[in-house]
């Protein structure tokens, strides 16, 4: 089994339900040969319309230098 390395960041992100741009907390996976991805950390909920924030597309993840 391959190592993956997690990092937990801010980041702000696409809410599906209220169409509106709002912060979540993303996790960020690198896996060896393949490009760093983001998801979203399961159970978070809009700030906005309180909806589900498990489907939301991720749009600008903080990450170091």
């Amino acid at each position: 089994m391959v190592k993956q390395e997690m990092i937990e960041a801010s980041a702000a992100v696409y809410c599906p339900a209220c169409s509106h741009v709002v912060e979540a907390k993303v996790i960020a996976q690198r896996r060896r040969g393949y490009r760093l991805t983001h998801a979203t950390v399961p159970g978070q909920k809009c700030a906005r319309c309180s909806g589900s924030l498990d489907a939301a597309v991720v749009l600008r993840a903080e990450s170091a230098a």
